[in-house]
């Protein structure tokens, strides 16, 4: 049925196909090797054809399953699952942000398919966040975040970006998955010790990209809407602004970046010359999309408009200057001591 032409059968049979899926692995029923072979066989590598699509969207809608139970094991099922196709997710992922528009006939598929994928990333990560779970396929995206940061200089349409955007900043948060977890979480979680260090690889990679100029391909003019999604008439009296969701998430992007980089930094010159350089560029990037009457103020009033609408957002944003702040005093603080000492001590001798 994935391959109908009529699109309403094809999503009610993934969808009918999931609940299944689900039903075997909460029944410890093994999964269907001709089912595995399907998922093998379509995500070994990238193509246009739509059964990626459904598959991906099938893999997805079982693992949501698996998160809204209350009741079941939730990380022994979802083990079951991820098993025979761990190896299966990162071949597709070096498959799919391998891809270049000026090749492939027709990009809305590629579009679909890096949306479902990027939902399937989500709840991987959320899985190894909240569950514990330890699969090779949980680790791809912070082990290789270039691929994931490239799609944004794409010329894509921008609501792609915008959720890439959106996805990479929850990563750095730890917010991911955080509207699936329902019910009591584990008392006891084994310990993940590549966290951390996939954290500081996935900043690193994020402020190389601001380096190489990412914030430039954003595309933040917003396009004005009435009340349900319509787009307004023609003719009435409405200016579109800035898309202010790029312009948090961009933000808060950077910020978090520096400061989870500055949290395992030892060198106060080195920190520095980062947060002038790339706040410069954050700054830089605002202006354009700011009211005049701001440009006049100081640079930490820019912030403030930002994140003034989004409450959750301004508090991470605060969060991370404060930890740069203190960060970067602790050293300063430690250079003085350390210097003050040394001199009291030449003295004694």
């Amino acid at each position: 049925m994935f391959q109908s032409s009529d699109k309403l059968l094809s999503h009610m049979a993934a969808k009918c196909l999931a609940l299944l899926l689900y039903f075997r692995l909460k029944e410890k029923i093994t999964l269907s090797n001709s089912w595995i072979t399907f998922c093998q066989r379509n995500l070994c590598e990238y193509s246009e054809n739509e059964e990626v699509v459904y598959c991906l969207y099938t893999l997805t809608a079982v693992i949501k399953e698996i998160f809204k139970d209350t009741r079941s094991q939730k990380t022994e099922i979802l083990k079951q699952f991820l098993t025979p196709l761990d190896a299966t997710f990162e071949v597709f992922y070096n498959s799919l942000f391998s891809q270049h528009l000026a090749n492939l006939q027709d990009t809305s598929k590629i579009v679909n398919s890096l949306i479902y994928f990027l939902e399937l990333l989500e709840l991987l990560i959320a899985s190894r966040i909240h569950l514990g779970l330890h699969f090779p396929c949980q680790r791809i995206f912070f082990l290789k975040p270039s691929c994931v940061l490239h799609v944004i200089t794409w010329l894509i349409q921008a609501f792609v970006k915008r959720k890439f955007i959106i996805f990479i900043k929850k990563c750095l948060l730890r917010k991911v998955g955080e509207d699936l977890c329902r019910g009591p979480v584990a008392a006891f979680m084994p310990p993940d010790e590549h966290l951390d260090g996939d954290m500081l690889a996935l900043a690193d990679a994020v402020l190389q990209a601001v380096g190489s100029g990412l914030l430039k391909t954003l595309s933040v003019h917003g396009k004005p809407s009435c009340f349900g999604g319509g787009e307004v008439q023609p003719g009435c009296e409405c200016l579109p602004g800035p898309d202010h969701v790029i312009l948090r998430a961009a933000s808060l992007l950077l910020i978090k970046s520096l400061d989870i980089k500055f949290q395992n930094c030892a060198s106060a010159k080195e920190m520095k010359v980062d947060l002038q350089r790339f706040m410069s560029e954050l700054l830089a990037f605002l202006k354009p999309h700011l009211e005049p009457s701001v440009w006049s103020q100081h640079p930490c009033e820019w912030l403030s408009r930002v994140f003034i609408e989004q409450d959750d957002d301004m508090l991470e944003a605060a969060k991370a200057s404060m930890g740069i702040f203190l960060k970067l005093s602790r050293l300063v603080c430690f250079k003085v001591i350390l210097l003050t000492a040394c001199q009291e001590s030449r003295q004694h001798f």
